[in-house]
Formats: C-alpha cells, structure tokens, sequence
C-alpha cells in the first residue's frame, strides 16, 4: 500500500542562493532530502501486522560543513509513520562514515582497489549536481568544456532571470537590489572567462564516461591500476570548500 503526493508547477525564477538556509538554498531540499523522503514515506508492509523497519544508509561526513558536523551518526528518521490505525514505520538513519576525514575515504578505497567515478579524473571534487552553485570559477571552465550546452541553458535561465526582476520591478515600483545572477556577483559566462580549465590532454578521454551512464568495472585488477584522481582533496565543490583550487599532500598515494 503506498499514497502519492501530487506536486505542484513552480518556478523560483532565481537559481538557489549560497546560504545554509533550505529555503534560500532550496536546491538540496528539492533535488535530493525531499526526494528520498517521499520514497521512504511510501514503504509500507505487505501482509504485515509488526512494525515496518528500515535502515536509511547516507554517506554525509563531518567535515564537509558546519551543518553536517552536527549531526548524528545515527538517529530516528522524520519519515518514521505517527499513524495508529495502520502499521508503522519506523526509519533510522545511519552515516556510518560521518566522522571519516577525506584522507581516509580515498585510503580505503586505494585498498579495495575501488575506482573512482570519470568525473574526479575530470578534476571535479565530488560526484554531486553537474552544476552546483558552490563551483569555483575553474570548475565553470571545465563544465564549459565538458557539458557547452548545460552551460548555454543555465546562462539563457540567467538572462531570463534578469529580465523577469527588471521588468517585474518596472511594474510594480518596487526599489533594491535583485539578486538573479547563479553567483550572486559574476554572471555564468564572466566565472566561465575567468577561470581555468582542468580538461587536460591526460583527462579528456574520460570526458565520454563522466557525460553517461558509468558501465565500466568498479575495481581494478590489481594495485598498480589505482591512483589517486585528479579531484581529490581540490577546493570548489561545496559549501565546505568554497572557493579556489589547492590541493592536499598526493605523495601517499603515489599518484601521478
């Protein structure tokens, strides 16, 4: 047994702003937490009189933002069921790596021989929205040379944006400062100028993997296959990193 919840047409006619506040920065809410609330709202036992258990298994860490370092390792689910007249449903939530530094992450996988997804090779520092407002103006350029058209689309949404607010003020008076661009300072196209590509001769042949569905095994054969990608530890992908390009100690790894 399972309800569906009928979701309105809407347009913000703004991209989300860079704050913690899910409701300025409504695109994790809607793209990701609200998405895998309602798959979990709509698990029900069949056949059951006990209580519905599930385990709901995410991978935040610690480190990635003030925000996720509050959190706990493992706690009850907003999606648990308060119903009495049917079984219930209980969800925990469990982040089994939340307290694991990145270090750590790639150290593990270095020793299962887990390769990671095309997109770190292109330089990206987590596999996350093609184009997350947190991007470093390199990260703009390199989407640029990767994806050209999403960056032609999210630049016409840009303008779209502008010419909303210009024309919405005109009409009803209304004075202050609008905020329409991704960036809140730059334009799509002046972070796209001003930054650095991370498509090199070495990287690009993964540019076709990263743009489809990843087919292709998980572990390498042996350890000499593995090394460690060309996104770790690099800054410009989240509300964590902010901005800019540095990147931590790659001699442990023996990478190239």
């Amino acid at each position: 047994m399972s309800h569906k919840v009928a979701a309105k047409p809407n347009d913000r006619m703004r991209f989300p702003s860079k704050q913690m506040d899910m409701n300025l920065r409504w695109c994790s809410g809607v793209l990701k937490i609200d998405v895998a609330n309602k798959v979990l709202r709509e698990l029900y036992p069949i056949d059951k009189e006990d209580p519905f258990k599930v385990l709901f298994i995410t991978g935040e860490r610690s480190e990635e933002s003030p925000k996720r370092a509050k959190y706990e390792r493992i706690q009850p689910h907003v999606t648990s069921s308060k119903a009495k007249s049917k079984p219930g449903r209980i969800v925990h939530q469990w982040r089994p790596i939340h307290n694991w530094k990145e270090q750590k992450v790639w150290e593990i996988m270095k020793k299962y021989r887990i390769k990671p997804h095309p997109v770190y090779e292109l330089g990206f520092p987590r596999l996350s929205c093609r184009s997350c407002i947190y991007f470093s103006k390199d990260h703009w350029t390199t989407l640029n040379d990767v994806a050209p058209k999403s960056i032609k689309e999210l630049t016409q949404s840009e303008l779209e944006f502008k010419k909303f607010h210009e024309r919405k003020q005109k009409q009803t008076g209304e004075t202050g400062k609008v905020v329409w661009k991704l960036d809140n300072k730059l334009t799509i196209p002046e972070m796209v100028n001003e930054g650095d590509s991370l498509i090199t001769d070495k990287n690009k042949k993964y540019i076709k993997e990263a743009m489809s569905a990843y087919k292709q095994r998980v572990v390498s054969n042996t350890l000499d296959d593995w090394y460690l990608p060309d996104g770790a530890f690099r800054k410009g992908g989240g509300n964590l990193y902010g901005f800019g390009t540095t990147k931590g100690n790659m001699d442990t790894y023996g990478c190239y």
